[in-house]
Formats: C-alpha cells, sequence, structure tokens
C-alpha cells in the first residue's frame, strides 16, 4: 500500500520508493552505530577527564598526605627513641646517686 495514488504518478516514482525502502534498514543501522559511537566517544571523553583529574589531583594529594604521615610517624619515633635516652639517662643518674651515698655511707661506718 503506497502512500499516494497511482492513477497520476509515473511508474518512476514506484522504482524510487522502493528504492528508498530498500535503503532506510540500512541507513538506520548506520545511524544507529553513528549514534553508538557517538555515545561512547562521550564515554571515553568523560573516562579521559576522570583519569586526569586523578593523575593529576587526586594521586599528587594522596603522595603529599602518605609523605606528611610518614614523617610524623617518623618523628614521633625519633621523639619515642629520644625519651626512651631521657630516662636511660636519668635512670642511670639515680643508680649512680644511690651508689655513691651507700658508698659514703659504708665509708662513714669505716671511719
Amino acid at each position: 500500500m503506497c502512500p499516494y495514488g497511482y492513477a497520476f504518478t509515473s511508474a518512476e516514482l514506484d522504482s524510487a520508493v522502493a528504492s528508498f525502502s530498500e535503503a532506510m534498514e540500512p541507513l538506520l543501522r548506520l545511524a544507529e552505530s553513528e549514534k553508538s559511537a557517538q555515545l561512547l566517544a562521550q564515554e571515553i571523553e568523560r573516562t579521559r577527564r576522570r583519569v586526569n583529574a586523578l593523575e593529576n589531583v587526586m594521586i599528587p594529594n594522596y603522595e603529599e598526605t602518605i609523605k606528611y604521615i610518614k614523617m610524623k610517624l617518623e618523628e614521633n619515633e625519633r621523639a619515642g627513641t629520644t625519651r626512651m635516652m631521657k630516662v636511660k639517662d636519668l635512670c642511670y643518674q639515680r643508680d649512680m646517686a644511690r651508689k655513691k651515698e651507700r658508698d659514703n655511707k659504708a665509708m662513714e661506718a669505716i671511719s
């Protein structure tokens, strides 16, 4: 069934309509493929922007944070070592003072 009357049209119109109908299916597949390619290109661009954000902003920020945390941990470790050395020195001084006091008492007892 054609959307036009047969009485006042030529046979070439029938041929053109038939050719157009045959060409429609491949054209529709082509349009579908083109739209899929456009959507894929948009998604690739969106992904590229995300990758750039990760590489140029987020990863450097995380690396800087990791560096800061490592520095703080090392600083805390050094402070702990210093405290331990100070405590050890104080204990040594206390022990030496006690020993000196005992020696003095022993010397007094002898005299």
